[in-house]
């Protein structure tokens, strides 16, 4: 059989089918979506199977260009880092520690040596110049693939007929990722069949056509009558003769929210204590591979998380924003196939592992995604971790230390208000086995007793499971003394194993957030005091408050308390508070629009509009609760005793309430990739744009303060550099070289598309030009010129609107978020 890409945990979908296993796999000519943040090209594991399971070799068919960095995944991933890359006898990785604990650290050249597997594990076919690649299948038939890129499809031939010109081809089913002879085979595997398993649960993303979906939710299974979308919500037709229909309205709104949020508990967050999200490992087809989250503080970070893993905390009301950073362990792709995903979907995470695992990431993912190294480190916040010290995140402290496996991979203890959890990592864990490698010299005596002298004693110990010489065997288990096995959930174990652990008595680590283990619950008492001083100091308008300034503002709040359902504010309710959401989730509804709430969302802001009369245009809207939400609220001459003296406070909210009545709103939701942010970072966002009224004909130009505070008007011309973005947001414009320069000439706009309402428009690389050489060596000519603006930019019809945004500014703005720099990346001047 031959399969077309290879999106994560392919193995299973196999598996689970029931079909034959593949030896013959068609990467794709784009291996990685970047929108999604999942490879299509993940050969770990198709290759494992193949190889450790079934004794035989795998065939790649690619372009020979792709074939370097299908080794450097290979390498990464079966063998390790290159031996100038393994840091773990160095003061990168080892600082403060202890003598002894430095004696422990472990001899990465011998151990990988002694895992290191020598045999080719890959044979290759490449296609060819003119995209064909001639392959033997396996009753030894010669077959022919051809590349079809006008058609977006691979072709398969049987090659005999083909030379006797009798070819046939047979569509196949887009969504089959298997092709038999004679056969066609729609690309983008990753959008035709991706299974995404959450808590043993498979749910099937299929490609489906727009117009086939009512919402979102069909992907997730939820029941038909709760698809409505908010328009529908909205429907007042049956109270178009009602005089009140505004209340019968938001009453409808009420009962809908409320019915959802039965369907699922809304899980609070403890403050210290765990969730699973996958308990199994990447050839097990029944169940998720291993991550979990660790809750410390009202916070969580992420312990290699599975694809996906976003989703299923949504379904219980854990909005993505309460997971600030990810924990690492190791770099095989049932462990870091999500890391990459969770980096560029929400907002800038920090990333927590060795220097050793962080640069072997970088590098495989480089490889994968085609993006530069460099640029890779951009998405995330690496925070190295020093082995056998103190770490702390978050107010927990972390020890890190390395496992025994056949790449590098950490474990660590947290401990927080008196308890403790301990995760391996991936490791073999074996008394006497252990001492015998010890005899081999492959370890020193200071690193075997460590591995041998695992903190059994912790509160929760979250130990894997598996086939040894690289997992540990359940055997070793039993040789443990009662008290040391008391504690232990095991993990990254499915199938028979998981069933043979159960019969001898231990517990396996239970996915799903129902399944939660509380070591120490949320409390009341100064609780509440610390998640709200967390909120402040991530709400850009409060960022620069100093402690004791954010501490004022948490002492004169009023905490207020909703149901779901509720109504926080009415339509046409006097704005007489600034609420701050505490937690919980709310939706905005107003005629034109909804935007949902959550942590660190706020609402009330036209409050401080100086001209009262514009709060019947622009306050048309009411908020409900979706979930069980808690608010603190201001008044407004609480707030303004903030802004006193706070020149910096005072020209966010003024640049705030100017961007709520400017319809900058619509035009960031007429934009496919500016839509996708949180209320939050929209609002940021308003609050940096300057609008400029412009009639046809008339250049975008914007006056732009230099380092030394000299104003120059900067016109978007050819020649000039890059020095703002722009948002269209009513109109129309044109490229005077794309459309022509005569501004009375008609275009024909069924030739010509012009830029519209909603269009962004930055040069992300000329503005970057000395920010990341590697890249722009591949993307432009090292020609000065180049660096400069290639277009004109114009009106095309009078009374067009444009928002502009400094180019610092906007720099800024988008290395905070991942995703979106990862779209300007995509498309480096103009964005639908």
């Amino acid at each position: 059989a031959i399969q077309f890409g290879m999106p994560p945990e392919t193995i299973k979908d196999v598996l689970n089918l029931g079909l034959d296993k593949p030896r013959m796999y068609v990467v794709p000519k784009e291996r990685f979506n970047l929108s999604v943040g999942i490879s299509v090209a993940e050969i770990e594991f198709p290759t494992f199977y193949n190889f450790f399971i079934l004794g035989k070799a795998v065939t790649l068919i690619a372009y020979e260009q792709a074939r370097q960095d299908l080794e450097i995944v290979l390498q990464e991933a079966l063998n390790g880092p290159q031996n100038e890359h393994l840091y773990s006898n160095t003061d990168q990785e080892y600082r403060d520690c202890t003598p002894e604990k430095r004696a422990s650290c472990p001899d990465h050249e011998k151990e990988l040596d002694y895992f290191a597997v020598e045999q080719e594990l890959i044979n290759y076919v490449f296609f060819d110049e003119k995209r064909y690649a001639y392959l033997k299948d396996g009753d030894g038939k010669q077959v022919i693939i051809f590349d079809n890129e006008d058609e977006f499809c691979f072709e398969v031939f049987d090659h005999q007929a083909y030379l006797e010109g009798i070819a046939k081809e047979t569509a196949a089913s887009s969504q089959s990722n298997l092709a038999d002879l004679d056969l066609t085979y729609e690309s983008d595997p990753l959008q035709d069949f991706i299974m995404a398993r959450a808590g043993g649960l498979d749910y099937c993303f299929q490609r489906i056509e727009y117009s086939e979906v009512e919402s979102c939710r069909d992907i997730l299974g939820d029941d038909e009558e709760d698809l409505s979308s908010m328009d529908e919500l909205m429907d007042d037709s049956d109270y178009e003769n009602d005089s009140d229909s505004n209340y019968h309205r938001s009453q409808l709104m009420a009962t809908k929210s409320l019915k959802k949020s039965k369907q699922k508990d809304v899980f609070t967050i403890p403050k210290f204590g765990l969730t699973v999200l996958g308990n199994s490992h990447g050839f097990d087809p029944t169940s998720s591979t291993t991550g979990f989250v660790v809750w410390i503080n009202g916070k969580g970070v992420m312990v290699d998380p599975p694809p996906h893993s976003s989703t299923v905390l949504l379904e219980h009301g854990i909005q993505p924003k309460s997971i600030t950073a990810i924990i690492l362990t190791h770099c095989h792709a049932d462990h870091d196939a999500g890391t990459f995903q969770k980096m560029i979907r929400d907002d800038k995470v920090d990333l927590m592992t060795s220097a050793t695992v962080f640069e072997s990431f970088t590098r495989k993912y480089s490889a994968v995604s085609g993006l530069s190294r460099t640029f890779i480190q951009q998405l995330v916040n690496f925070r190295p971790m020093f082995l056998e010290e103190p770490n702390y995140w978050n107010g927990a402290q972390f020890r890190f230390f390395y496992s025994l496996h056949s790449i590098p991979c950490v474990g660590f203890e947290v401990c927080y208000d008196g308890k403790s959890i301990v995760y391996s990592g991936d490791t073999f864990y074996d008394r006497g086995p252990l001492l015998q490698l010890k005899e081999q010299g492959v370890l020193s005596e200071a690193r075997a007793n460590s591995l041998i002298n695992f903190p059994w004693h912790c509160d929760v110990v979250l130990h894997e499971a598996g086939v040894p010489p690289i997992h540990t065997p359940i055997k070793a288990f039993l040789e443990l003394d009662e008290v040391n096995r008391r504690n232990i959930h095991l993990i990254h174990i499915g199938g028979a194993e998981a069933d043979k652990a159960k019969k001898e008595g231990f517990r396996i680590a239970q996915p799903g957030v129902e399944n939660s283990l509380i070591l120490r619950p949320p409390t009341e008492k100064n609780g509440n005091m610390m998640r709200l001083l967390q909120i402040i100091s991530t709400m850009e308008i409060f960022e620069h408050f100093s402690i004791s300034k954010a501490l004022e503002l948490v002492l004169m709040a009023i905490p207020k308390r909703y149901k779901p359902g509720d109504i926080i504010k009415s339509e046409k309710e006097k704005i007489e508070k600034f609420s701050i959401i505490s937690s919980g989730t709310a939706f905005a509804v107003a005629e034109l629009y909804e935007r949902p709430l959550s942590d660190g969302d706020y609402f009330g802001e036209l409050l401080f509009l100086e001209d009262p009369s514009l709060h019947d245009d622009h306050l048309d809207e009411y908020i409900i609760a979706d979930t069980f939400v808690e608010t603190i609220e201001l008044d407004k001459y609480a707030l303004k005793n903030l802004m006193l003296e706070d020149d910096t406070l005072q020209e966010k909210m003024l640049r705030i309430i100017n961007a709520r009545i400017d319809g900058s709103w619509q035009a960031i939701q007429a934009n496919s990739i500016l839509s996708q942010l949180g209320v939050a970072q929209k609002t940021l966002l308003q609050s940096m744009v300057e609008i400029k009224k412009l009639k046809k004909g008339e250049i975008v130009k914007m006056e732009i303060t230099d380092e030394n505070g000299n104003v120059e008007d900067r016109a978007w011309q050819y020649g000039n550099p890059v020095s703002f973005a722009v948002i269209v947001g009513q109109g129309q414009l044109i490229f005077d070289e794309v459309h022509g320069n005569d501004k009375d000439e008609t275009i024909d706009e069924d030739d010509m598309e012009l830029l519209q309402t909603g269009m962004l428009l930055y040069d992300y690389f000329k503005y970057n030009r000395n920010k990341d050489k590697e890249q722009e060596k591949i993307l432009l000519n090292n020609n000065a010129d180049q660096w400069k603006l290639t277009t004109t930019l114009r009106a095309h019809t009078d009374d067009t609107v444009v928002f502009v945004i400094d180019a610092v500014r906007f720099e800024k703005f988008i290395h905070r978020i991942p995703h979106l720099l990862l779209g300007i990346f995509k498309s480096p001047v103009v964005l639908f």
